[in-house]
């Protein structure tokens, strides 16, 4: 039967609804069967009791309230993988209860934990991967994974609102890599000591309250370890991490605002200078209050780009202005041939004076070439 020759069922994605209980009957060889996202429901019966094989069973994200143990108990028992996040489920602990001596990976995220006693994990000796995601876990201490400290490489507790992690130093997890804690409360790892973690290399705080000083100290234990999170490790021991990962724009926002203040400064003062200027020179060099805008020293990226975008604004109008009031200026001689720059007045209704009269009489003597000139 082609029943038989089935090994791996995946049909997540799909729509299956209700199940009951002989929807999987036949395939008694079956080992992996994915059913995530098929808003998938149990009718009165366990659908999986004639596939007595099955080792990886995935049920994640179908909004399933509750799972019926006197169901499904034989099923779970038999499992090496089960992953069920997404689920919401309310009896976390009777089904972790149901699970066998051989699960190396439980996946329970977003459902209702609460509390984790010291026998939780006592009966599941091989389990490798444990992710306990958003579980609203109301304490963390390390007793309940005592049992899993020679066998446990991942952990993952995020966003659970912890303030205190106990991490005691009388248990020594010899294989634990990887652990998760980000979207949490944390302002410190108690008992968290190199000698009871030798193998980690790679620890997520994101999101957290740790104090810049405290992680400081705290990378000097572990030079070689891979924090992921670490915003003071990026940008110096300022205060204290923001808990909504929002300290790169905010330190961009500052950065903005700062270079804002600057060119507004630059503006004013250059305004002030044109308007204090009564005779420009041909070639007079840019004002030295246009070099207030180099002092600024952006920290983030973008702040430094606005600087730079701004400085090219203003030396184009700034030049543009020069260009315009040379273009004004008008040349006259004085009585021994020289060039005299003079910027020209509005026209007024006064009286001529004798040094009109001369200025007419040189200027009928000029070169007509000279008339051109700007």
């Amino acid at each position: 039967m082609l029943g038989e020759s089935i090994h791996h069922l995946d049909l997540s994605g799909n729509i299956l609804g209700k199940v009951h209980g002989t929807a999987f009957r036949g395939l008694n060889n079956l080992e992996r069967l994915n059913l995530s996202e098929t808003r998938l429901s149990f009718a009165e019966s366990n659908p999986f009791k004639h596939l007595n094989n099955l080792e990886h069973l995935d049920i994640s994200f179908n909004n399933l309230s509750t799972l019926n143990i006197r169901l499904f108990s034989k099923t779970l028992s038999n499992l090496l993988q089960f992953r069920a996040a997404g689920n919401h489920f309310d009896n976390c602990l009777e089904i972790i209860h149901c699970l066998g001596s051989k699960l190396y990976e439980l996946d329970l995220s977003q459902s209702f934990i609460g509390t984790l006693n010291p026998s939780t994990f006592k009966h599941l000796p091989s389990l490798i991967s444990l992710m306990l995601k958003r579980t609203n876990l109301s304490i963390f201490d390390v007793k309940p994974f005592k049992t899993l400290q020679w066998s446990l490489k991942y952990l993952d507790i995020s966003n659970n609102n912890l303030t205190k992690l106990n991490f005691s130093t009388s248990l020594v997890f010899d294989y634990l890599e990887e652990i998760t804690l980000d979207e949490n409360n944390l302002t410190q790892l108690d008992g968290f000591t190199k000698n009871s973690y030798p193998k980690l290399t790679k620890l997520d705080i994101t999101n957290n309250k740790f104090n810049c000083n405290y992680l400081s100290m705290f990378r000097k234990e572990w030079e070689s370890l891979e924090i992921i999170g670490d915003r003071c490790g990026q940008f110096g021991n300022n205060e204290t991490q923001n808990p909504t990962d929002t300290s790169v724009e905010n330190s961009s926002v500052e950065n903005i605002t700062e270079s804002t203040e600057l060119i507004s400064t630059v503006h004013i003062e250059s305004d002030k200078e044109a308007q204090n200027e009564s005779t420009i020179a041909t070639n007079t060099s840019v004002p030295s209050s246009s070099f207030v805008i180099f002092y600024a020293v952006p920290i983030g990226v973008s702040a430094l780009i606005i600087n730079i975008i701004a400085v090219v604004v203003f030396l184009r109008r700034k030049f543009s202005s020069k260009n315009s009031e040379q273009m004004e200026v008008s040349y006259r001689r004085n009585d021994n041939g020289e060039e005299l720059q003079t910027v020209p007045q509005p026209e007024s209704k006064k009286e001529s004076t004798p040094e009109d009269h001369i200025y007419e009489e040189i200027e009928e003597r000029e070169c007509p070439y000279d008339r051109l000139r700007f």
